[in-house]
């Protein structure tokens, strides 16, 4: 079934912490089994996982700004629900985003696809937009840093949670430190790419229509190993 009982008003507009981030997509991931958009789940998991690694380094104050960072984390979730919202509404939201939803409609595709779809669109499309929005800064240029070493930590778990069976995923799942280096080069990849995006933004050497089409380009990259 559609995504029908998706409380669009119960999402984004109450972000007040980032345990209500947390929060929202354990809902959401419990939401989606048995709609049309299950598949999702792939990267809305991997996007909890990380949030969560994140929210216990705030606990322990490992960022240089605790409240920026926060500020940051609910922004950037926005992002994200609100796109998910605007396409269970058939309003036009980004291109990486609906590219991303609509592959997630198929079945018997790569689960790797899925997750990487979620990522590049959250990542490569909303990442340097957030920054911008937040202005971030690079006096807090770690603190950006320091949640590549917090992905790192999760992307073991993020691949046996995948269970990819499909080629040529299935196989590279027979060398976890291949997988586990693959997606960490390509994370920390997109994550510089973003930060270089948010700084040419500052400079108005780019827009963010430029950085959609970016995204764009690379979701279609992916649909081609699927």
């Amino acid at each position: 079934m559609a995504l029908s009982n998706f409380n669009y008003e119960s999402y984004s507009e109450k972000f007040l912490s980032v345990d209500d981030v947390i929060v929202h997509l354990k809902k959401l991931e419990s939401e989606l089994h048995n709609t049309n958009l299950h598949n999702l789940i792939h990267f809305t998991r991997t996007y909890r996982y990380i949030t969560e690694a994140v929210y216990e380094a705030l606990k322990h104050n490992q960022f240089k700004d605790k409240n920026r960072m926060v500020q940051f984390d609910i922004t950037f979730a926005r992002y994200f629900f609100d796109a998910l919202k605007g396409y269970c509404r058939n309003i036009t939201i980004v291109p990486a985003w609906s590219l991303c939803f609509e592959y997630c409609q198929k079945n018997n595709s790569k689960n790797t696809i899925f997750m990487a779809l979620g990522i590049n669109a959250h990542v490569n499309n909303d990442l340097a937009q957030t920054l911008y929005q937040c202005n971030f800064g690079n006096p807090y240029k770690s603190d950006f840093t320091k949640v590549n070493q917090i992905i790192n930590k999760q992307i073991a778990r993020v691949i046996n949670d995948l269970n990819d069976n499909q080629l040529p995923f299935s196989v590279i799942q027979k060398f976890p430190a291949l997988y586990f280096k693959s997606l960490q080069i390509v994370i920390a990849m997109w994550r510089q790419k973003a930060w270089n995006n948010y700084i040419l933004l500052l400079k108005n050497k780019k827009t963010p229509k430029n950085i959609e089409n970016q995204a764009e380009q690379i979701a279609n990259l992916l649909l081609l190993l699927s």
